[in-house]
Formats: C-alpha cells, structure tokens, sequence
C-alpha cells in the first residue's frame, strides 16, 4: 500500500493474519535513499503507512498484521522502524484495536511497552502506547530538508499505524470528555466532524486508557461542526468550532455526556432498552448475545443498523 492519506470509520475487529516482513540485518538500517516529501506549507498532509516498505524500513523482530480495516507493523522488543522524509513535523500514529471494555490503541501492546523515537539521531520523544491517543506530534519545529525517523520497541512488543507527515505544526481540536454520572464507563466516544458539504472525520476520541483527553489533527482552517456519540450516553453537538488558521489550536475544554435514558439499570419507565454500559466487539460475521428489559412486550425480532454506513442492516429473531 502506498503512502495516502486515509480516514473512515472502524467498527469491529477481525482474527488477525501474520506476515513475516524482511528485515536488515543491521541493527541500524539505512533509510530509503529518497525521502518521501510533504506537500508545500498550508496545503495539506501526507499520510505514511508503516508496512510500505519503499517509505519505512524495519529491522530486527518485526512483522506485519492484517488487523481488518487496517495493516500495521508490530516491533518486538529492540526492534525498529525508520522512516526517511522531507518536512518539518512528523506525528505518529497507532493502530485501533477493539477490546474489552473498548475500543484502544496500541495493538496488543503489553501495559508497559515504550516506544522510542528519534530524529536524526536524537531522542525526540519516549511514549506508553498503552495510554496515548491515536495521533501525537514527536516534532513540528524540524530544519528545512530532509530527516530520518527512527521509532523503536523498548523491553516489549509495540505496534506502529504510520505516519502523517506536514511542511509545519497541524492545526488541531483538542479537549477533555467526561460524562455526568458512571465516567468509568464512557470507553467508546466517537467524534464526527462536519464542513458545509458534510461528513469531513470520523474517529474514536475516548478510550479505556487515555483519561478522556483528546485531539483531532490536521483539520483545515475553517467552520466546523463536532458530534461526540457513545453507546449508552445522549450524542453532544458543538456547532460551530472553527480552526482560524494552519497550525491553530483549538481548545475546547471539558464535554460533558450525558446518560441515556435508554440505557438503565433497570427499567424505571417500562421501556425495552439494553443493559447501560456494555459494550460488544464483533468480528465480520460474528455473533453477539445482549439482555434486554421487555417488561410486559414481546420482541419478536430486532434490526440492527450501523450509523457510519448507512446502506446496511440486519435482520435477527430472538
């Protein structure tokens, strides 16, 4: 797969397939002789994968994995990653993986896994997979020119997504999700992001690990909207959050969900709702049994439908 730029929602998980991917044998691999080039200064980003091998090159216990939507480089103690590019800030991103009690990153990544990362040579950043976000800069204030990445696992396994790549600092939308009762269970939330001809972004922005704090990069200077969705909580929606200008920051503070009423512990109106905090990860084509409170109703079949694609459903019986 070639370096490009790639968004979409991720709902479920699937078994994952192992690929051996050749490796120097040097401890310290060369990085591809032409470095992979950002677009100009206030035009955009470039997205790098990490198993493009003509864009990254990995050395020592390193595999590739299917992990439907997406492939990713898993690096196993001391192994690493190098990445050669043209440009001035480089981020870092990392794999969705769904587990219980929600969707994470990191990939099966053990708690304590760290991953290095250096820039020409020099330690730019040391980071848990466990508890970060899904995107995080390593440096955005890099000399003109072309540098050299090296990320590498230190005493566990770790797995890299790949790259973004820009001429200058991204702009970004950053914050802090709570919920007004239960905050232990908010594990899922989903951000939405809208311009004036619709749907722009879509990605999960709270997980188990990383404390509710989140940032979504890379956005154009403009007007946008912000709908945060979890299971079991009321959708909150930002209006109107507008990025001035390329590099902006845009703090939006703490949100707050607040819990549907759909989703009780037990049925106080009489209505037929799921149990309030359960969260279900499903391979394509899988299975999943949940308890609902029917009180005095008969539910003869239930559809279930998927908000992020609007065209599917699906038909079950009790």
């Amino acid at each position: 797969m070639s370096a490009a730029s790639r968004t979409g929602p991720w709902l479920v998980c699937a078994p994952l397939l192992l690929a051996s991917v050749a490796a120097p044998a040097a401890e310290e691999p060369a990085a591809p002789s032409l470095p992979i080039a950002a677009p100009a200064e206030g035009t955009g980003w470039l997205i790098v994968e990490a198993e493009d091998p003509q864009l990254c090159q990995a050395a020592g216990d390193a595999a590739l994995i299917h992990f439907p939507p997406q492939d990713v480089m898993v690096l196993g103690p001391e192994a690493s990653l190098t990445l050669s590019f043209d440009a001035r800030a480089v981020y870092l991103r990392l794999p969705l993986e769904f587990t219980a009690p929600g969707p994470g990153y990191g990939l099966g990544c053990d708690p304590g896994a760290k991953l290095r990362c250096s820039v020409d040579g020099r330690v730019v950043a040391e980071v848990f997979p466990f508890r970060m976000p899904r995107e995080f800069p390593l440096a955005e204030d890099l000399a003109p020119g072309r540098h050299t990445l090296r990320v590498e696992a230190v005493g566990a396994t770790c797995a890299v997504d790949g790259f973004r790549i820009a001429q200058g600092p991204l702009a970004r939308i950053q914050g802090s999700i709570s919920a007004d009762i239960y905050s232990e269970l908010l594990v899922d939330v989903r951000a939405e992001v809208f311009d004036g001809t619709g749907l722009v972004r879509t990605e999960y922005v709270r997980t188990p690990h990383d404390g509710g704090s989140f940032q979504l990069l890379g956005l154009a200077p403009g007007t946008y909207r912000l709908l945060l969705t979890a299971a079991g909580w009321e959708p909150l929606d930002v209006p109107a959050v507008t990025v001035e200008r390329e590099g902006a920051v845009v703090d939006l503070g703490v949100l707050v969900l607040r819990r549907s009423r759909w989703a009780r512990a037990q049925s106080w109106y009489g209505d037929a709702a799921p149990r309030f905090g359960r969260t279900v990860n499903v391979a394509p084509g899988g299975s999943f049994r949940t308890r609902v409170f029917l009180s005095s109703r008969t539910v003869p079949g239930a559809r279930l439908r998927s908000r992020f694609k609007k065209s599917w459903s699906r038909s079950f019986s009790r």
